[in-house]
């Protein structure tokens, strides 16, 4: 049933707008679905292909402060901590581990997808970023409580953006802490959230530019971000039918990990031709049905 449902979802919302450009892609930690998830090759792969104009990513800070690309609080899952330094715990948190020194830096260990890998810093990623002229976005992780630098993350974070020299509006920033201070001395700075975050009346009070929805955002709501002028990024979007639902509804981009297969496919918005079509029978529903399962 909830299938039929987004099938119907998705019809409304052809049928009500005229078909926009396709949308842009934003890379879900790199080019993750073919190369290891924030890692340097993942970051240049993106890099490199036509459609992709964004790069998300994920910050921590380190106890020695600096920022590094991962995901998880902890190493286990996408690093070689285990076999490296068996004498640390794989859970322990990774922003209290240093990256540069330490008995086990985590600069030093290796992505279990490949060894040639290690964590990347985020200035590393700006600079690719500032090399081919992308816009960045991500998920500043707070470190915690007792940590050295719990007070000064945001801080260290804006210093490391004007140092690397990216023109600001390349930046979406999506982090609440602070939001109105931070614009305020960092103007240029392209501010992105969540309509979950607040009302739409107060979404566009707070200069939001980039509404970054998840793809079981609203129709209306979608519509009603349009209507003020603000672009939406749709998050994860990983099948070609939900590529093409999203682009049914006009979103500008969307966050995926299969940057490849959207990059390289000449599509045809057949969800949209099948919404438009005069025929529109149960067969083709159930092919629609199994392409969106």
């Amino acid at each position: 049933f909830g299938l039929i449902w987004l099938s119907r979802i998705a019809c409304t919302s052809c049928n009500s707008r005229k078909l926009s450009d396709r949308p842009v892609l934003t890379a879900h930690r790199g080019c993750s679905m073919d190369t290891p998830e924030n890692s340097i090759i993942a970051f240049e792969a993106a890099s490199e292909l036509e459609l992709v104009k964004t790069i998300e990513t994920d910050i921590q800070v380190s106890s020695d402060g600096e920022l590094f690309l991962l995901h998880d609080p902890h190493l286990a899952r996408t690093t070689n901590i285990v076999k490296a330094c068996p004498s640390i715990s794989p859970l322990t948190n990774a922003s209290d581990m240093a990256y540069h020194t330490g008995i086990c830096p985590i600069g030093q260990l290796s992505l279990k997808a490949d060894h040639t890998q290690t964590i990347p810093t985020f200035k590393e990623l700006l600079q690719i970023v500032l090399m081919h002229d992308l816009n960045v976005v991500f998920d500043l992780n707070e470190p915690p409580i007792g940590h050295k630098y719990h007070t000064k993350y945001i801080d260290i974070t804006l210093r490391t953006i004007i140092e690397s020299g990216i023109d600001m509006k390349k930046v979406w920033w999506l982090l609440p802490v602070n939001r109105s201070i931070v614009h305020s001395h960092y103007p240029g700075l392209t501010l992105s959230a969540k309509t979950s975050f607040t009302s739409l009346d107060k979404f566009q009070k707070l200069g939001i530019q980039i509404a970054n929805e998840e793809y079981t955002t609203h129709p209306e709501i979608i519509r009603k971000l349009h209507d003020l002028e603000i672009s939406v990024n749709m998050y994860t979007v990983n099948s070609v039918t939900m590529y093409e639902y999203a682009w049914c509804l006009g979103v500008q981009s969307v966050t995926t990990d299969n940057c490849h297969t959207f990059n390289k496919i000449q599509f045809k918005n057949h969800l949209y031709e099948y919404c438009h079509s005069e025929v529109s029978s149960y067969e083709w529903l159930l092919v629609l049905i199994f392409l969106i399962a």
